[in-house]
């Protein structure tokens, strides 16, 4: 065999080691708290794992693939949250669903919801979503000034990961924190927004 087509033939047949998504993780203390581990359902990794969820924070996506996720809870109520994936140019979404342990009918499908598209398109949701800086929103805690201490509230955590990247923040109880800081308002916006598009599809 021709020595260039035998060496093109290893290289073929070699397998690409993974790459480890760079990570953009604020240096403090809630991540670790939040995202915790896989045997804790009221932590990020625990509720992903009950979904079949991929850590975003493990996992390199696919090129042209964008996935977001948006979790609220973290104090006494039950985790939930929406997932966004977008492939081969299209979205598609999800209610990661509390664990209500009432709901056997929701446990049958681990805890996750597909929905329809909001009902003003992907299109204006996104460029909404886009303009209150949903992907690149300071974390909360790196903002200037005193902060509401509120225990048991409700947490807003974001995660937004493309091949190759991943990026993290929370904003604390955004509804009962101070008019303080003008990403206060954005944030509000997204969560109702998010509420908002769905209300008629998510039954509880």
């Amino acid at each position: 065999m021709n020595l260039t087509l035998l060496f093109s033939a290893m290289i073929l047949g070699q397998k690409t080691a993974p790459i480890a998504p760079k990570l953009s993780i604020p240096d403090t203390s809630w991540p670790s708290i939040f995202f915790g581990i896989d045997s804790d359902s009221q932590t990020i990794r625990g509720r992903g794992k009950i979904s079949k969820l991929e850590d975003l924070q493990r996992k390199v996506l696919p090129p042209g693939v964008t996935e977001i996720r948006v979790w609220e809870g973290f104090g006494i109520t039950y985790l939930e949250g929406y997932r966004f994936r977008q492939e081969a140019g299209k979205w598609r979404a999800w209610w990661i669903q509390p664990l209500i342990p009432t709901r056997t009918d929701w446990k049958a499908k681990n805890y996750l919801l597909e929905l329809k598209e909001p009902a003003k398109g992907w299109a204006a949701f996104w460029k909404f979503m886009v303009a209150n800086g949903i992907k690149d929103l300071p974390d909360f805690e790196s903002l200037p000034g005193r902060k509401a201490d509120i225990s048991d509230g409700i947490c807003m955590v974001a995660e937004f990961a493309s091949m190759g990247s991943y990026r993290t923040y929370m904003y604390d109880n955004p509804f009962r924190q101070p008019d303080n800081w003008p990403e206060m308002a954005k944030v509000r916006a997204i969560i109702r927004e998010l509420h908002n598009s769905w209300r008629d599809q998510i039954k509880r």
